[in-house]
């Protein structure tokens, strides 16, 4: 089963490599706007990320330095599917690790 999520993590780093823009931009467009939107309408925002890549977590934190306001940073949030997994219920649990290699941590 480890070599499963070694695989689906090399695979899913790869594909993450391919996706980047080749043109200049904001790299983490989507979390800007989902902020923007969480501020907009007074609500909270949680990212869920796979803790075997870094990368988007390190990208949260770039945009979680560019939100001035303490407020709306106590509403941003971000967990791992692992952590999530942790507290997930068997059948979940069951799915995710089959699907994607992804064990809950508790």
């Amino acid at each position: 089963m480890q070599q499963v999520g070694l695989e689906f993590q090399a695979g899913i780093v790869a594909r993450a490599r391919e996706a980047e823009p080749v043109e200049a931009g904001y790299a983490g467009y989507q979390l800007i706007r989902n902020v923007l939107a969480a501020y907009a309408s007074g609500t909270s925002f949680c990212v869920v990320h796979d803790e075997r890549r870094p990368d988007l977590r390190e990208g949260w934190f770039d945009v979680m330095k560019a939100v001035r306001s303490a407020e709306m940073r106590t509403r941003c949030k971000v967990m791992t599917w692992q952590e999530l997994a942790g507290l997930a219920g068997v059948g979940l649990r069951e799915f995710l690790e089959g699907k994607y290699g992804i064990v809950g941590v508790e």
